[in-house]
Parts: structure tokens; C-alpha cells; sequence
């Protein structure tokens, strides 16, 4: 009932239900996806505080996507939600610190890639696609995601398919994330985003 609402009223108050229901299902993994979730509620203009841009910036940063954890923080900057207050000399660190580390993956990461594609793990692909998602360049962020799936020695696959159709939706590519999104069988929360990510798409 709540998907049909926020199909037909996508309003802050009924997407913030949806999602807290969700995140309450038996055998949700909160703990793997709080920055997925943090990225569709980013997604739908969802983080309206400057506490909740600097934890997601901060699990970005800690996930090794500086490139997502900058943007985040300059769009924060930019609606006057960081950088001023008590907490503005904090903010101005972590700005400084993804800027350093922007800076140093950006000479690293065509290397980085070469390596993750050499090796017999798929785990440093899918890192590497995040990397890129994090700087906007979707198209590869979607080749590397698919050649980390075809590996198929990921630990969590379904969390690749998960950011596989964000990044399709990214591209304007519906019928390929709707294709990804079934592909997702587990029930500890990517369908559930997926599927979520596919409805947002719509109320857009």
C-alpha cells in the first residue's frame, strides 16, 4: 500500500515510512546496506541535515569511494548544510580529507583497475566500479560491476546486482536495471532496495 502512495504522492513523509519499514523486516542486513540506503534516500532528497550528509559521506569514505563521499559533502556545502555552526571546523576536515583522497585515487585508480581485472578475486572489481559510480562515469562503473558478477566469487552478490541497477537507472537504462533487479533472489534486503531504487525512478 505504501509503494502504490509514493508512486501517486511521492512525498518525504511517505518515502521515510516505506524505507523504515523496509529497514524492519525479518532478516534485513542494515549493517551491510546503511550506505545503500543512504544512497536512495540521497536519491530522492531524503538527507536534510548536515549530521546525516557527513555519516554518509564518512561509511563513502570508509567504503573507498572519496569520489561519492566529495560530492556528497559539496552538495552539503552548497544548500549551507555543512560548513558553518559548531560543527564547522569538523565538516572543513572531511572536506579536506576527501579532497586528499580524490586526489590520490584518481592518479591510482586506471592502475587499481588493471590489477582488480588481473586478479582471481572479483571483490577489488566491484570496488573499483563503485569508485567510478562515485565520479559520475556510470558506463564504467556498469562494465566492471558485470565483469565482478560474472566472476562469481563475490561474498555477496546480490549487493553487486543491487548497485548494478542503480547505476542503469543512473544511465537512464530502465529495462536493463529492471533485468538486474530480478536477478537479485536473496531476501536480507538488496531485492527489497532494488525494487525501491526501480520505484523511485518512476516518481521522478
Amino acid at each position: 500500500t505504501l509503494e502504490r502512495i509514493v508512486t501517486l504522492y511521492p512525498e518525504k513523509k511517505y518515502w521515510d515510512d516505506l524505507l523504515n519499514r523496509v529497514q524492519r523486516k525479518p532478516g534485513f542486513n542494515r549493517d551491510r546496506l546503511t550506505l545503500d540506503i543512504y544512497r536512495l534516500k540521497y536519491t530522492l532528497g531524503l538527507l536534510e541535515s548536515g549530521g546525516e550528509l557527513m555519516e554518509m559521506a564518512q561509511l563513502s569514505l570508509q567504503a573507498g569511494n572519496p569520489g561519492e563521499a566529495q560530492a556528497i559533502i559539496d552538495k552539503g556545502y552548497a544548500a549551507g548544510l555543512l560548513g558553518n555552526g559548531p560543527e564547522a571546523e569538523r565538516h572543513k576536515r572531511l572536506k579536506d580529507m576527501a579532497a586528499k583522497q580524490v586526489a590520490d585515487d584518481k592518479k591510482a585508480l586506471a592502475q587499481t583497475e588493471t590489477e582488480a581485472l588481473a586478479g582471481s578475486n572479483a571483490g577489488p572489481i566491484l570496488r573499483v566500479a563503485e569508485a567510478y559510480a562515485g565520479y559520475g562515469q556510470y558506463d564504467k562503473a556498469v562494465t566492471l560491476a558485470e565483469a565482478a558478477i560474472a566472476k562469481g566469487n563475490l561474498k555477496n552478490p546480490d549487493d553487486a546486482r543491487l548497485r548494478l541497477v542503480t547505476y542503469y537507472l543512473a544511465l537512464g537504462q530502465k529495462p536493463k536495471a529492471e533485468a538486474a533487479a530480478k536477478a537479485i533472489k536473496g531476501t536480507d534486503g538488496p531485492a527489497d532496495l532494488a525494487r525501491l531504487s526501480l520505484l523511485a525512478a518512476k516518481t521522478k
